[in-house]
């Protein structure tokens, strides 16, 4: 097999080309600071070794020696900008594929879309962070066309999962926070997601995991998403709903890099 560059033929490994096609790979996308820090980067690793296990690969890469070689790559760019940082593991490999991109906050909240035509059904490999992504690609692509920036993710009894990016979250009036409950729910349980979770009490807030219906929304008063790119970010609507209010998202937000970096 080969690439095509515009310039020149370039041979690929037929294993590498296949695994892509057929999404049979795990990767982790990591943010990488303007001070060079990779956020959460022990357990981005942690969750890349559960997906090569589910893969059934043993990763026996040096995470540290990793980890200080891209910090080495980074610190040599003139332009001092985040980073988007991907790590990608294909089943029959023992190496890991990085990419690295610049990448900018958006200051505004997002808007969600949702429809509930389109469920997710229950394979367990939506538990794992695959390169099997076409699904999202096309709730994301629906989300857009109807001018959102990402897709809510129900499964057939309409409770809610995720969205394509991210893991969700909702703020009742008291302040208290609720999840949808990740233990053999097909979504993943995001890193930052855990975090928050694991760490409720040093941030100040209480984390609730629990069964959310999409007709639950409209007795929430905020809500926000959360990635390992995005880290938290507030959700201004979602279908007919909307939050006039993002202050926790931000509030969570400025108590985490306070304690992470």
């Amino acid at each position: 097999m080969y690439l095509w560059n515009n310039h020149s033929l370039l041979k690929l490994p037929k294993h590498q080309i296949s695994d892509i096609f057929q999404g049979t790979g795990v990767f982790e996308t990591i943010l990488v600071t303007k001070e060079s820090q990779l956020v959460l980067w022990d357990q981005h690793i942690q969750r890349l070794k559960k997906g090569a296990h589910f893969l059934g690969i043993h990763l026996t890469i040096d995470s540290s020696v990793l980890k200080q070689s891209l910090i080495e790559l980074i610190q040599q760019e003139q332009n001092k900008t985040c980073w988007r940082l991907n790590l990608i593991l294909l089943s029959q490999r023992n190496d890991l594929i990085i990419r690295l991109f610049p990448f900018q906050f958006s200051s505004q909240p997002l808007r969600l879309y949702v429809n509930d035509q389109y469920y997710r059904g229950n394979s367990p490999h939506y538990q794992f962070k695959t390169l099997s992504r076409i699904e999202n690609y096309h709730f994301q692509k629906i989300a857009q066309e109807n001018n959102y920036d990402d897709f809510l993710i129900l499964d057939c009894h309409s409770n809610i999962l995720e969205t394509c990016l991210a893991n969700i979250f909702f703020v009742r009036d008291d302040g208290n926070i609720e999840t949808p409950l990740a233990k053999n729910m097909p979504f993943l349980n995001g890193v930052m997601r855990q975090y928050l979770i694991d760490y409720q009490k040093d941030l100040n807030i209480t984390c609730i995991e629990k069964n959310i219906q999409l007709n639950a929304i409209e007795k929430y008063a905020q809500a926000f998403i959360t990635n390992g790119l995005r880290l938290i970010h507030p959700v201004s609507h979602i279908g007919q709903w909307h939050f006039s209010s993002t202050e926790i998202a931000c509030v969570v937000r400025d108590r985490l890099l306070s304690q992470t970096l």
